[in-house]
């Protein structure tokens, strides 16, 4: 809605990647930034299933 904000201030790594691939047509750049974020959302999904999946031996399951 802000397309960024102020000076790029309330910009997200998603549009900031969308605007390199697709508008300014740096490819490779944008696909590092895909990059990234995949590795950011796997080191957090591994986090959250170890923590999750660990036994609850005060709880009735």
């Amino acid at each position: 809605m802000t397309k960024g904000g102020p000076v790029n201030a309330s910009e997200v790594m998603a549009t900031y990647m969308y605007r390199f691939a697709f508008v300014r047509f740096q490819l490779g750049y944008g696909s590092a930034v895909a990059l990234v974020m995949l590795l950011i959302c796997l080191a957090f999904s591994v986090g959250f299933l170890r923590l999750a999946g660990q036994p609850d031996y005060l709880g009735g399951i």
